[in-house]
């Protein structure tokens, strides 16, 4: 371990306890359902990420949960694996769910500040208002020659007042990018057999319907999401970039209707930044009697 960084008392029982394989270095993030730390390996001499789940859930999730992730971490050992476009797939998820009847998804703009928080999932939950949690890791593979691959972890943690938070769901699906939609449907469908959701001919149409045909469209709407989460509130640079992903988009598919929705609302927060002739012209004077011209009292 080097000495200039600060050793917390769960990093120092943890270097304790793996010292005779691994040197623990520091951590690297900490989520509501574990910690990662950067440690190197003794016996193969290369860097390596520790997953500790937190003391709470170890017993909830038991030892076979520890062998899928395994299994997983192995396949994503690949040069040509990148962790993309979550943000997108995030938001695809979240409109599928609020599909299903009975059920009260939280808007976009209240979890995102979750998205890296390490807050433990029973505080969240109070804060959010809610009895379960869906989280998911997402990898892309893209494999050389062939169609790209996506990897989703989803969980679906149920809290209770007063208990633990418990495992409701959680299964790792694997899809083509041809197959992504298919992948929304089967995790709205899952949930909603966890949570005794009975579903019509009709939900399960929605869930399962694609918004677009054309993949390499719908691969730039993914990129516009995962570049700016957040448009409102987007600096000029990032809004730009996500304008030309999803100008791509429907470049690709003229009707793409979620493309066209994003493009414009990137636009509309994009131009209040845009310099115009007029604008470079006004005087600080003309900017407060445009102000004050736009005052009203009541």
């Amino acid at each position: 371990m080097t000495a200039d960084r600060e050793e917390t008392p769960a990093l120092g029982a943890l270097a304790a306890t793996l010292a005779d394989r691994y040197r623990v270095e520091r951590e690297l993030g900490r989520g509501g359902m574990a910690t990662v730390y950067l440690a190197q390996d003794l016996r193969h001499d290369r860097p390596v990420a520790l997953k500790v789940l937190h003391a709470e859930l170890a017993e909830v999730l038991g030892p076979e949960r520890f062998r899928r992730e395994i299994r997983t971490a192995a396949r994503l050992q690949h040069p040509h694996i990148l962790a993309v476009h979550d943000d997108g797939i995030s938001d695809e998820i979240r409109g599928r769910l609020s599909m299903l009847p009975g059920l009260r998804v939280i808007a976009r703009g209240s979890s995102m500040p979750y998205k890296k928080s390490t807050l433990a999932p029973e505080r969240i939950a109070h804060e959010l208002g809610v009895g379960y949690l869906l989280t998911a890791t997402v990898r892309w593979e893209k494999v050389p020659g062939g169609p790209s691959k996506v990897n989703v972890s989803p969980e679906l943690v149920e809290v209770r007042s007063g208990g633990a938070p418990s495992i409701k769901w959680q299964q790792p699906i694997e899809a083509s990018l041809a197959g992504v939609f298919q992948l929304y449907a089967d995790i709205g469908s899952r949930v909603a057999q966890a949570l005794g959701v009975v579903l019509s001919d009709s939900t399960r149409w929605q869930l399962a319907e694609k918004p677009t045909e054309n993949l390499a469209a719908y691969d730039a709407y993914l990129k516009g999401e995962q570049v700016a989460p957040n448009l409102f509130f987007g600096d000029p640079l990032t809004l730009r970039r996500a304008v030309d992903y999803y100008a791509r988009a429907v470049a690709l598919d003229s009707t793409f209707g979620q493309a066209w929705a994003r493009l414009s609302l990137a636009h509309s927060s994009l131009y209040p930044t845009t310099p115009t002739p007029a604008r470079a012209s006004r005087t600080p004077r003309d900017h407060r009697s445009a102000t004050m011209g736009r005052c009203e009292i009541t």
